[in-house]
Parts: structure tokens; C-alpha cells; sequence
């Protein structure tokens, strides 16, 4: 369980940073909730094939909890970040086919490979 925790905040945390890196220099602390929700549910569209209720749930799910991380300061607590992470990642696939939550599993399995 605890290595899924930390291969889950991995995963987050690098669709986080290669998203950063797409988008120019700024960093991912100085976006705004709402751009991190746009961003991560765009990615996900065209990785998965979302469709447009899914879209709305996953970007309501994300800003949410963006806000709720943003709003504390941006916890520094690595064992915070896991939870919340964790909390997104698992939000996320409750709206997810079967099929689609494959195929987020091997993404996020994929991004974690690229980090090491």
C-alpha cells in the first residue's frame, strides 16, 4: 500500500511538472487552481477519450482539491502531498470506464518510468 501511495503522488506530481514544462517557464506553484484543473483534464481528454460529463466531473474533482492544497500554502508536507494525491488520483478514476482506468493506470505507470 505504501509503495502504491508513493507511485500514485509520483505519477500526479510528474503530470504536474511535465505539464509545466509544456506550457514555458512558469512555474506550477505560481498557476492558479483553475489552470491546473484545465491543464490536467485537457491532458486526460486526449489520453483517454474523455467525454464531456466526465470532463466537467474531472475538472470540478481537480479544482477542488487545487484549491483545498493551494488555500493551506501549499503544504510542504511530502506525506500531505501523497494524501492528496492520492485523494485526486482515486476522484479521478471514480470517473472512469474500465477501460479508461487501464489505460490511466499505464499512464501514470509510464510517467513514473520516465522519472527514473
Amino acid at each position: 500500500m505504501k509503495n502504491l501511495t508513493a507511485f500514485i503522488f509520483a505519477a500526479i506530481l510528474s503530470i504536474a511538472v511535465s505539464t509545466a514544462q509544456e506550457r514555458g517557464p512558469r512555474s506550477e506553484q505560481k498557476r492558479s487552481p483553475e489552470e491546473i484543473a484545465k491543464v490536467q483534464t485537457e491532458r486526460l481528454t486526449q489520453s483517454l477519450g474523455l467525454d464531456k460529463p466526465q470532463q466537467d466531473s474531472i475538472y470540478k474533482s481537480v479544482l477542488k482539491i487545487q484549491q483545498d492544497f493551494k488555500g493551506k500554502g501549499g503544504n510542504q508536507d511530502p506525506g500531505k502531498w501523497r494524501e492528496i494525491f492520492d485523494k485526486q488520483n482515486q476522484k479521478i478514476k471514480s470517473f472512469l470506464t474500465k477501460e479508461q482506468a487501464v489505460k490511466y493506470d499505464e499512464l501514470l505507470q509510464q510517467q513514473t518510468n520516465r522519472r527514473k
